[in-house]
């Protein structure tokens, strides 16, 4: 379905939308292929609709409004739009009554539910939504999503990035919709027989204010961007193709000849070592490189920017803009058609130690390294180096960022100490050592290939997202949850792991302990609002369901570690997290596997656990029940209280 037939879909009967009246909404702000589906006189889109994946998603900017009679057809268009069959069911949540009852009364296919996998619509607020991930899969895979809410309120009461924090946001933004926490003005909005006209102006003056990428313009032709790389790398004169796949590249000043550092000792895995020099789009570079080096598998890398993004059917960027070149003589010539800082890539279990690498007509990055850098040198010439992207690198990780958002960073070596603290209540919650094997880095994007943000080496961001890396105030005072939950990722072990139920979930302990620890900031705050009252509905609602272990994921399972953390500390997860890195013949069965750790935590804590563990659905055997009924009982049991009223 084409952008047009799917607006004309939308709209059908319909000749304006009637935002005045007593709620006010919010605005969205949406990259290319959404479409705006109402926009005030003021520019700003109250309504939209996109697709990811093979799903489709309508976005509403107040909750009143599906329920509102003046946008009754609106919804029903919506609904009709969004069914992957015309007899899906469709699922509404239970906290959107009024919108149930309007939809029941034409539509039998209609339940108040929560969100279920065979539901083919499902629709809710967009402040209601938890676990992100599984509706992002759930668009993905041919569902349809209509999601409601503002986030002006919600902005004024957190106190927090709306961009980054706002629930709506984990999900719509999959789609490049994007609450944003300004008011809309409250206006009729006329409907066209077209999509208005001014709005690829009006999507991508915002969005694309925020995000600059190493490309002068949006995508406009996927075919040629996918073809640009392998033929600017084969014809004779590339040259002439550079001016029409980017065109106005800057001219950026290079230096003739610089000698970097690079430490060739790597004990973690293939690791990516910075040398502060970027190439520009489709310039040539090269490196030259000891002697000693060559035949131990290095490799030149041009780019930081690793996701590859080919199964996206809409790029603010290039699907694949990194290339490699190995070290297999002293001197390498290297280039980028999308140009990108240059990296050297060093195997896991390297040991040639530091060696000096030169690199010819390349442009100084600003590129600050904790305990060597100055604050003085960084504000006097460092952060004024022309390449686009800059890196921050504090002891155990190396920020990438867009050098504009780092030129009025006065103080880098406040911000990587905070960093370092950040790193080390990491090692401790692990029970690792305080030197990383291999530095962790964190790469901001215009564009990745998963989620809001995604683990890994590189973790990705997205760029609206900068300020809660680089922005000491803002990590200081609103918390760190979402790159520290990624930090956690890269300390699950498959040991102590029982997927699927706990990936969204262990690695939050992390979260939670470092911006308790660190930043002084509680779990309730740092979480969003993770009060004892969200928590009580959370064990209220998996007990109704029988406790499942099917329904034992994110918020609802990271209860169980908060529950048994509140009443025996830290410890004894920091000791578990040890002794298990000691164990090599662990199982692949997860019911084992929850065996040992029940086990375990009880021998830990010196308390009969099978009780607990049981009424969260563990299923727990004869054997692991008999061994541990020579300790004593846990009368503190908090799930005792649910049972009873069960």
């Amino acid at each position: 379905m084409t952008r047009q037939t799917a607006y004309e879909a939308l709209v059908k009967g319909i000749q304006e939308f009637d935002f005045t009246g007593p709620d006010t909404p919010c605005d969205l702000i949406l990259a290319d292929h959404a479409i705006p589906l109402a926009i005030n006189k003021k520019g700003q889109v109250l309504i939209a609709a996109s697709q990811y994946g093979k799903g489709r998603l309508v976005v509403l900017t107040h909750e009143a409004y599906v329920s509102d009679p003046k946008f009754s057809q609106f919804v029903q268009n919506a609904i009709t739009w969004l069914k992957p069959q015309p007899d899906a069911l469709v699922g509404v949540s239970k906290t959107l009554t009024e919108m149930f009852k309007s939809l029941s009364c034409k539509d039998g296919q209609v339940v108040s539910e929560e969100f279920r996998g065979d539901m083919g619509v499902y629709c809710l607020k967009a402040s209601d939504i938890g676990d992100d991930k599984q509706l992002i899969e759930f668009l993905k895979k041919g569902g349809g999503l209509l999601i409601a809410g503002q986030a002006w309120e919600w902005s004024e009461q957190q106190h927090k990035d709306v961009f980054y924090d706002y629930p709506g946001n984990k999900v719509t933004s999959v789609a490049s919709v994007y609450f944003n926490g300004s008011k809309g003005e409250k206006e009729v909005c006329p409907v066209t027989e077209d999509i208005p006209r001014s709005w690829r102006s009006l999507v991508n003056s915002e969005f694309h204010r925020l995000p600059k990428t190493n490309m002068a313009k949006p995508i406009k032709d996927r075919l040629l961007i996918d073809f640009a790389p392998a033929l600017y790398n084969v014809i004779p004169n590339p040259q002439k193709l550079l001016p029409i796949i980017i065109p106005n590249i800057p001219v950026l000043p290079t230096l003739s000849s610089v000698s970097v550092e690079v430490e060739g000792t790597n004990k973690g895995g293939e690791a990516w070592r910075s040398t502060g020099m970027y190439i520009s789009p489709g310039e040539s570079t090269t490196l030259e490189f000891p002697t000693e080096v060559l035949g131990l598998g290095w490799q030149v890398q041009i780019g930081c920017h690793s996701d590859n993004l080919e199964e996206w059917d809409d790029l603010c960027r290039a699907a694949v803009v990194i290339r490699r070149f190995r070290v297999n003589a002293k001197r390498v010539s290297v280039s980028n058609l999308w140009g990108g800082l240059i990296y050297i890539i060093i195997p896991e279990g390297c040991q040639i130690g530091t060696v000096n690498v030169t690199i010819e007509n390349a442009v100084s990055a600003p590129y600050f390294v904790f305990g060597k850098s100055s604050n003085a040198k960084w504000t006097d010439s460092i952060r004024n180096h022309p390449a686009p992207w800059a890196e921050l690198e504090a002891n155990n990780i190396i920020l990438t960022v867009p050098s504009d958002s780092i030129r009025t960073l006065d103080d880098p070596e406040s911000l990587l100490g905070l960093w370092n603290d950040l790193m080390k209540s990491i090692t401790e919650l692990a029970a690792i050592p305080e030197t990383f094997p291999r530095k962790e880095r964190i790469v901001a994007d215009v564009q990745i290939s998963a989620g809001w943000m995604h683990a890994g080496y590189p973790i990705m961001i997205h760029l609206p997202s900068l300020k809660s890396i680089i922005d000491e105030k803002v990590m200081r005072k609103e918390g760190l949850w979402g790159p520290i939950h990624e930090l956690g990722h890269n300390q699950q072990q498959d040991g102590w792991e029982f997927r699927p139920y706990t990936k969204e979930a262990t690695c939050n302990l992390w979260s939670v302990y470092v911006n308790e620890k660190v930043l002084n900031i509680s779990r309730e705050l740092a979480a969003g609002d993770y009060t004892m009252a969200y928590r009580e509905g959370v064990i209220k609602a998996y007990l109704g369901k029988g406790a499942k272990l099917e329904n034992w994921t994110t918020w609802t399972c990271l209860e169980t570690y908060m529950q048994l953390q509140e009443a025996f500390g830290w410890e004894p997860y920091i000791q578990l997290f040890s002794d298990y890195q000691k164990i090599t013949d662990i199982s692949s069965d997860v019911t084992v596997k929850m065996n040992m750790w029940v086990e375990r935590f009880s021998n830990q804590v010196k308390k009969n656990l099978v009780p607990f563990f049981k009424a969260w659905g563990f299923p727990i055997t004869e054997e692991v029940s008999a061994k541990l009924t020579s300790l004593p009982e846990w009368e503190e049991n908090p799930m005792k209280k649910y049972l009873k009223t069960a």
